[in-house]
C-alpha cells in the first residue's frame, strides 16, 4: 500500500470511516462497562467480584496492546487487520453462552485480549490518515469519537439493560462490532509496507525493548500515566461521592457536560497544538485538570461540579489528544504502532491503577483526601513534562 499520507485534508472518506470505528468501539467499552456489573449481581457475584468482572477486560487489553506491534511485525496489516476485527466479533458472541461467574470473568479477560487488537488497529488506521503536519488537529478531531461514547455509551447501555436485559446489550455489541469492522476496512488507510519477517522485526536487528515500547513515546506515555490516574476516582468515585454529599442531580450530568465540552475542544485545541506548538497546549490543560479537583475538594456544590466537569474535560480529555500526537509526531512511520502502544499502556496503566491509590486514600481522609490527591498526582505532569518534553517540544508553525 501506499504510504503518502502528504494529503493536507484531514476529513476524508477513509477518516469519517475511521471514525466511526473508534466511535463503535468505544461504545461497546463503555456501554459493557456499565451494564456488566448489574449483569455480574444476577449471578449473585459481591461487589468486589462484580469490580474484578469490570477491571480485569483491562488486563487482557493492555497484554494485547504490548503484543501488537510483535504480532503486527509477524503477520503484516492484512492478517492482523483480518485476525482482530474477527477475534473482536467473535468475542462479543461468546456472551451469549455465559451460566455462571467463572465463564462471565473468562470471557471477559478473553474480550480484553480481542479488544486490545481491534483498537489497537483501529487508532493506527486513524494515524496513518492524518498528515503528519496536522496531528494536533486530526487527532483532535478523531478523538472525539470516544467523547460521545464516554456520555452515550452508559446512557444508551443502561437504556437497554432496563428494557431488553443483557442479551439486547450483546446484540447490540456485536452489530457495533461489525460496523467497527466496516469502518477498518473501508477506510482504506495507506499502512506502511510491513511484512512478515522484514528486516526492521527480526530480533538482532532491534535492541530488546524497541521490540515491544517506542523510546521516544514515553515521556507522552509518562505524563498521561499521572493525568489518567487522578483521572480513574472520577470514573470510579464520581457517583458516591454525589450520593453521599448530596449532589446527584449535579453528577447526574458530570460525564454529560464533560464530552459536550470535550466535542469543541480537542479540534480547537489540536488546532492551536499544530500552529502554536506543545508547550502552548501542554500546560494550560493541565494546570485546568488541577483546578478541577480543587474545585471537588474544597468548593463542592451543584454549579462548581459541573465547572469541573468542564475544566476536567478541558484536561485530562484534551490532554488525551494532546500527548498521542506528542508520542506519534516523534515516531517515523514504521514506529507509530509502537508509539501508539507504548502510550495507551500509560493511559490504561494509570486509569486502572488510580482507583487502587486514590480509592485507600478516599477510604482514610474522605473525598477531600481524595480529589487532593487527584490534584497532587495531576500537578507531577508538569515537572514530567519540563524534564522529558519541554525542550524537544514541537514549536508549531507560527514561529
Amino acid at each position: 500500500m501506499s504510504t503518502d499520507i502528504s494529503k493536507k485534508a484531514i476529513i476524508t472518506k477513509g477518516f469519517c470511516f475511521t471514525f466511526m470505528s473508534m466511535f463503535c468501539g468505544s461504545f461497546i467499552l463503555y456501554m459493557m462497562i456499565t451494564t456488566v456489573s448489574e449483569y455480574a449481581g444476577s449471578f449473585g457475584a459481591s461487589k468486589a467480584v462484580s469490580g474484578l468482572v469490570s477491571s480485569i477486560f483491562l488486563i487482557g487489553e493492555l497484554v494485547t496492546r504490548l503484543l501488537f506491534p510483535k504480532i503486527l511485525g509477524r503477520l503484516g496489516w492484512k492478517k492482523t487487520i483480518f485476525f482482530s476485527m474477527t477475534a473482536q466479533l467473535t468475542a462479543c458472541c461468546l456472551y451469549f453462552v455465559i451460566s455462571n461467574i467463572f465463564l462471565l470473568i473468562l470471557i471477559r479477560l478473553v474480550h480484553g485480549f480481542c479488544f486490545g487488537m481491534a483498537a489497537s488497529v483501529v487508532s493506527n488506521t486513524g494515524i496513518y490518515l492524518i498528515p503528519k503536519e496536522r496531528y494536533g488537529e486530526g487527532n483532535g478531531i478523531l478523538m472525539t469519537s470516544t467523547s460521545l461514547s464516554v456520555c452515550l455509551g452508559p446512557l444508551f447501555g443502561g437504556i437497554i439493560y432496563e428494557h431488553f436485559g443483557s442479551y439486547g446489550c450483546f446484540i447490540t455489541a456485536i452489530i457495533l462490532a461489525v460496523l467497527m469492522t466496516s469502518g477498518v476496512y473501508l477506510a482504506r488507510a495507506p499502512y506502511p509496507d510491513i511484512r512478515p519477517g522484514a528486516a526492521s522485526e527480526r530480533k538482532d536487528d532491534l535492541p530488546f525493548l524497541d521490540r515491544f515500547i517506542e523510546k521516544k513515546a514515553l515521556a507522552a506515555s509518562l505524563c498521561i500515566f499521572f493525568c489518567g490516574a487522578a483521572y480513574s476516582c472520577v470514573l470510579s468515585f464520581i457517583r458516591l461521592f454525589g450520593s453521599e454529599t448530596g449532589l446527584s442531580d449535579s453528577v447526574s450530568f458530570y460525564f454529560v457536560v464533560y464530552a459536550a465540552v470535550l466535542l469543541f475542544s480537542r479540534p480547537l485545541v489540536g488546532r492551536l497544538q499544530d500552529r502554536y506548538g506543545d508547550n502552548a497546549v501542554a500546560y494550560p490543560c493541565i494546570s485546568m485538570q488541577i483546578i478541577s479537583f480543587v474545585l471537588l475538594a474544597f468548593i463542592p456544590g451543584p454549579v462548581t461540579v459541573l465547572i469541573a466537569a468542564a475544566l476536567l474535560a478541558l484536561g485530562y480529555g484534551t490532554l488525551n489528544s494532546v500527548f498521542i500526537t506528542i508520542a506519534c509526531r516523534r515516531a517515523s512511520g514504521d514506529r507509530i504502532p509502537y508509539a501508539t502502544m507504548t502510550y495507551w499502556i500509560g493511559t490504561d496503566l494509570g486509569v486502572g491503577l488510580g482507583p487502587v491509590w486514590l480509592g485507600a486514600v478516599a477510604e482514610s481522609f474522605g473525598y477531600i483526601g481524595m480529589f487532593s490527591a487527584a490534584a497532587c498526582v495531576s500537578a507531577v505532569t508538569i515537572p514530567v513534562y519540563i524534564l522529558f518534553c519541554h525542550r524537544s517540544a514541537y514549536r508549531g508553525k507560527a514561529d
